[in-house]
Parts: structure tokens; sequence; C-alpha cells
């Protein structure tokens, strides 16, 4: 058996212009606050369960309507964390991550700023059935609960 959740969250806008055509990098800051727990009955292999949150950032040229890196969901990801350890673990963190976008921006252009999380929770025991009772595969992301989330704290054009 096996189970993916996937959640990615984002926000659009607000926009802005650059003053003259030039290469720029625009940085966004984030603070995540997180639990996760991976978790495999004894006698499952390696490669069961897992789980990672993600940030991402993009630029939408409101112009053209074209994405600046390419996609809606750009490869720049950067992984807050990751637990792909083949007998699981548990772990918390509160901690500040960046992501910069670096493109030749156009004079007049009107730009909208793109960014947000992911949160992806793996439950793999396909020799659950098997194996008999008592065999099992959890994970877990929590970014949602009381005291845990994802905060943009700023975004800076240079």
């Amino acid at each position: 058996m096996y189970v993916d959740f996937h959640t990615d969250a984002g926000f659009l806008g607000p926009a802005f212009h650059v003053r003259t055509t030039a290469a720029r990098s625009v940085t966004f800051n984030w603070t995540v606050s997180w639990n996760m727990a991976i978790h495999q009955g004894v006698g499952i292999s390696a490669g069961g369960s897992w789980g990672k949150i993600t940030l991402f950032a993009n630029l939408l040229d409101n112009t053209t309507g074209s994405w600046v890196l390419g996609g809606l969901h750009p490869s720049n990801r950067i992984y807050v964390v990751a637990y792909p350890t083949p007998r699981g673990g548990a772990g918390s963190g509160n901690h500040s991550y960046s992501l910069k976008v670096s493109a030749n921006l156009t004079s007049g252009d009107p730009y909208l700023f793109y960014t947000g999380f992911g949160t992806l929770a793996d439950a793999n025991c396909a020799p659950c059935f098997s194996m008999g009772k008592g065999q099992y595969a959890l994970g877990t992301v929590d970014v949602g609960s009381p005291g845990h989330g994802a905060w943009l704290n700023w975004i800076r054009v240079r």
C-alpha cells in the first residue's frame, strides 16, 4: 500500500514595476515552524515513508502572461526539511529561509510576486499485507497546528 499526500499553497501579488531594464534579483524571506514524524513497523524495508517541506518562488510578467522562471512551479525549490531515512524519525524546527530569483526584468512591464510552500508526506507499506498484523507506515508533516506555520517575512528587489 502506498499513500502520497502533497499540498502546495502560495500567493500571487502584489504588482511591481522596474524603472530600467536590467538583471535583477528578488529575495523572498520565510520563517517556517514545523513538526514531522516518519515511522515504519518492524521489518519494513528501506525506501518506506518519508516527508518534506519545500519553499518556492517565481515572478509573473503580467504583460506577456509568462512565468519568469519558465513555469508555475519552478525548479528553484529549496528543501526546508526532509526525512527520507529508511527507519524514519521525528523532529521539529523553527528557522528562517531565503529564496532568490535572478532574471532580466523589462522596464514598464508589471510583474507579480509568486511564492509559497509545499508539504509532502509519503506512507509506503508494500510488504504490510504479506507480513501480517502490526505492520504500518506513517508519514506526517505539521505546519498548521497552533504554534506552527509558514510566514513570509519580506520580499526585496535589487
